[in-house]
């Protein structure tokens, strides 16, 4: 039911995209190619993917998000991320960032 919801939120953020020169010429170019129009092609697949933690709070939702992207560029699973120690990866975030070593 959640892919369904979100489907035109991903036909949107193509659309948007799209209108502001985001593609690279060689991908709209292979796009058309297969005889789809760029103004509807749909990039963007949504999976869901259970057991991960939880945002209980109202104010963890970017360090999650950033702990998301750091788990998935590194092949590292989900469920590893500790929601205990959210309060610890912000901290080393920002000394990361103040010595210019955070992937930010």
């Amino acid at each position: 039911m959640l892919v369904r919801q979100m489907e035109p939120i991903t036909q949107t953020l193509a659309k948007v995209l799209y209108d502001m020169r985001f593609y690279e010429k060689s991908e709209v170019e292979a796009v058309k190619r297969k005889g789809i129009d760029m103004s509807t092609f749909n990039p963007f697949t949504i999976c869901r993917i259970s057991d991960v933690p939880q945002q209980s709070d109202g104010t963890s939702c970017g360090i999650m998000t950033v702990k998301f992207i750091e788990y998935l560029g590194l092949g590292i699973p989900f469920n590893t991320i500790d929601p205990a120690k959210f309060g610890y990866y912000r901290l080393k975030l920002a000394i990361e960032a103040l010595r210019g070593e955070a992937y930010v």
